[in-house]
């Protein structure tokens, strides 16, 4: 099955979104079963804090500067490459 490169990136992220889902409901579940638990003393307050994910942090967003010189020499490289993709 072909599919594009925009039909690919939905489908990963309805993947990976599943994905976190799950584990979200695991660690939810283990959450819960530790407060159950009387032998640990210092027990977080959230799930968040008990088993921390990759997407529990907020994005950092890095802007770069680019220059009037390397825009014009992206842009070299791209008639380059265009002109080379004719051929």
């Amino acid at each position: 099955m072909l599919v594009s490169a925009e039909e690919y990136n939905y489908l990963l992220r309805g993947y990976n979104e599943e994905m976190q889902a799950k584990y979200n409901v695991a660690r939810w579940m283990s959450f819960n079963s530790m407060l159950l638990s009387p032998f640990i003393k210092h027990k977080p307050l959230t799930p968040e804090q008990y088993a921390p994910f990759p997407w529990d942090k907020p994005r950092e967003i890095h802007y770069s500067k680019v220059t009037h010189e390397e825009v014009a020499e992206l842009e070299k490289m791209r008639m380059e490459f265009l002109a080379n993709k004719r051929r």
